[in-house]
């Protein structure tokens, strides 16, 4: 990434400068905190609880936009967001919400909801804190200062800093994927619609892993996860009720 964006970040360093201030908090938040609150806590807690309490992330994001960009939720949207937490709870669960809600709480459960109070927050921040970046530049630098902030962390905990063989698959898909591809798409959507309808696309990834795990794992299709994914779609579909009919009207007319 490095050789591709570097040359842009240098032409843009005036602006990287007199926003370091936002880029650290957003590193930290975003890159630093609550990815590293949502690895560990994978080795204390459930996959079913990890999603579940990561479904929480749209429902974060409305609370810190009302608090810091003060909008409002109106009544369809809170009942859509509902609908979709709860359904979102009924997939990954296996339709035993209770069961799994009834366990007691562990530190991987504590890790899980700093990481998603974390990134709630940072999503909030970039709809705040325009800063004048390129989305790629933008991406880049948090990428930098967060890498900078782990290091000490790396070199302490680390038995290795050379990844096995077995661990570089695993190391690029989340240095590729998901720290760079997955950041600069989520930016792109809050730039878009807004922090709040794309927090709420969070709320597909139990569906999208479902799909995934059927096709490349053989996991065999429930009723509830139709019934889930359903119900799943038509709270997103109520959230944008107004977005739908506004789109339908202009292309009416």
């Amino acid at each position: 990434m490095t050789s591709l964006v570097l040359p842009a970040a240098v032409r843009q360093w005036q602006a990287i400068k007199s926003n370091l201030s936002y880029l650290l908090i957003l590193a930290a938040t975003g890159m630093v905190l609550s990815q590293t609150m949502t690895y560990f806590s994978a080795y204390h807690t459930s996959a079913a609880k990890m999603s579940l309490i990561n479904s929480m992330i749209p429902i974060v994001s409305i609370v810190f936009s009302a608090m810091l960009l003060q909008t409002s939720v109106r009544a369809y949207q809170s009942l859509g967001i509902a609908i979709s937490l709860i359904d979102v709870g009924f997939i990954v669960s296996s339709g035993e919400v209770l069961q799994v809600l009834s366990t007691p709480l562990n530190r991987g459960d504590l890790m899980m909801g700093v990481g998603t109070l974390s990134y709630g927050f940072y999503t909030v921040l970039l709809k705040k804190w325009p800063v004048t970046l390129s989305g790629a530049v933008l991406i880049y630098v948090q990428l930098f200062l967060g890498s900078l902030m782990l290091l000490p962390n790396m070199l302490v905990m680390s038995e290795s800093v050379v990844p096995s063989q077995k661990a570089i698959p695993l190391v690029l898909y989340a240095s590729c994927a998901l720290s760079m591809v997955a950041p600069w798409l989520w930016k792109r959507s809050i730039d878009r619609v807004g922090g709040m309808k794309t927090s709420l696309s969070m709320n597909l990834m139990p569906v999208l892993v479902f799909m995934i795990s059927y096709l490349f794992l053989d996991e065999r299709f429930e009723l509830y996860h139709l019934w889930g994914t359903l119900l799943i779609l038509s709270g997103l579909l109520i959230v944008q009720f107004r977005s739908l009919i506004k789109m339908y009207r202009g292309k009416k007319g």
